[in-house]
This record gives C-alpha cells, sequence and structure tokens, in this order.
C-alpha cells in the first residue's frame, strides 16, 4: 500500500518553528547573549539543512517576537533589553525626514551603478537575481520590505566603497523607525508591489548586464516612483 505523501507546507511549517525553537533556546540559555551576532543564514541553512526560505521564516518570527534584530548590511543580532519609552529622536537622525532620505537615495544610489557593475561578484549577481525571485513570491509586508532592502544593499555593497556602505547603513537606520513603517504601508498596494517588481526587474537585468547607464536610469526611475507613492503630496 503506496504511504500517503506528507504535506509539504506542513513540513515547511514544522521545520520552522524547530530552527525558531533552537535559535529562542540558544538565547534564553544565554549561550547567545544581548548584541551578539548570529550565524548568518547560509551559516543556518547548512546547520539545520534547510531551505533559505524557512530559515528566513524563522528569523522573521523571531524578529517579529522581539528576540532578535536584523539591520541590512550589517547582519543578525540578539537583541537587547527594550526600554518602557523609546526616543527614536535621540539616534542622531531627528531632523531627517522622508523627503531628507528619499533625495539622498536618489543621489546616492544611482551614482553608484558604474562602482557596482565593475566589482561585483558572480555571487552578487547570484544575491540579486535570488532577491528578486524572493520579492515575487513575498505576500508578508514584513518579508517584503527585508527583500526590498536586502536587493538595494547588494548593489550598494558590490560597489566595495565602505563610505557608500556606511552611508548607506545610516539611510536604513532612519528608514527603520516606526513612521517609516506607518507610511510604506499605506502607500504599499498589489498593484504598487506589481509595478516596483517591473521596476526591480530592469534594475537586475542592468546590474547583471554589467550596464552602468542602465542601472543607473532603473534605480533613478524606480527611486523617484517610490518617493512619489511615499510621500506624495509632500515634494520630491
Amino acid at each position: 500500500m503506496q504511504q500517503p505523501r506528507r504535506n509539504v507546507r506542513e513540513v515547511s511549517r514544522q521545520q520552522t518553528e524547530l530552527i525558531r525553537h533552537a535559535i529562542a533556546e540558544k538565547i534564553e540559555n544565554k549561550e547567545w547573549n544581548a548584541g551578539d551576532r548570529l550565524p548568518t543564514e547560509e551559516a543556518l541553512v547548512r546547520q539545520f539543512q534547510a531551505a533559505r526560505n524557512t530559515v528566513r521564516k524563522a528569523m522573521s518570527a523571531l524578529e517579529a517576537d522581539g528576540i532578535i534584530e536584523r539591520h541590512v548590511g550589517r547582519g543578525t543580532f540578539v537583541a537587547g533589553p527594550k526600554q518602557e519609552a523609546s526616543d527614536e529622536s535621540d539616534d542622531g537622525y531627528a531632523l531627517c525626514g522622508p523627503a531628507d532620505v528619499m533625495e539622498a537615495r536618489l543621489t546616492l544610489e544611482p551614482a553608484i551603478a558604474r562602482l557596482a557593475v565593475v566589482r561585483a561578484s558572480p555571487a552578487d549577481i547570484r544575491k540579486a537575481k535570488w532577491c528578486l525571485e524572493q520579492l515575487a513570491n513575498a505576500d508578508d509586508f514584513e518579508e517584503h520590505e527585508k527583500l526590498d532592502a536586502e536587493l538595494h544593499w547588494t548593489i550598494i555593497n558590490a560597489s566595495r566603497n565602505e563610505l557608500y556602505k556606511k552611508i548607506y547603513i545610516d539611510i536604513n537606520t532612519i528608514r527603520s523607525r516606526s513612521e517609516w513603517r506607518t507610511m510604506k504601508l499605506a502607500s504599499l498596494s498589489q498593484e504598487i508591489k506589481d509595478a516596483y517588481h517591473i521596476e526591480h526587474s530592469e534594475i537586475v537585468e542592468a546590474f547583471a548586464a554589467r550596464d552602468a547607464d542602465r542601472l543607473a536610469e532603473a534605480l533613478t526611475a524606480h527611486l523617484k516612483h517610490v518617493g512619489a507613492n511615499l510621500l506624495a503630496p509632500a515634494r520630491m
């Protein structure tokens, strides 16, 4: 008699919970302490012999629980104790509004295109293509935002310019503030997500082709579109 096939989705859910529990247990047992950097996704994939998407779901759940913190360009860390009254103005960017950030991105990202296409490794290009593929299937808002940020970071990182990378990390620090989440949630309809996917596809194709002019144009068009959706009717 043929054995029934296991439900793939249920197996994935169970493995996600297993990874989530294993990491949470290490933190609870003080094997990893507040501020410690966690292993990379690649290392966790190898450790648990799991699909990258399964590991990513477990990490997203841990982040939602406040157990870990993920920072684009820096890595994943054990979260520290939460303050009862968090004052986001203490991060040094109190006067930086969303329009300032979008203007900075429009100046920075297209300008990096030439360095990025010259210095990108094959692994950088594979990573950009992977982000694009995952974005196509990202239904959850938080997951979509993480993948979006990771795609843009992959191109910034390919420039191999440490100052540009530091500036972009600072930009993402501002974008992690609560006001940004509220604005992005309000502006990200399915129709807009579909349009962004087309724009991201053009960005990745230009990056993979190592076409600096095309990449700069694609980044400029995309960021202007993001700014218009995010800030309208504010200035851009």
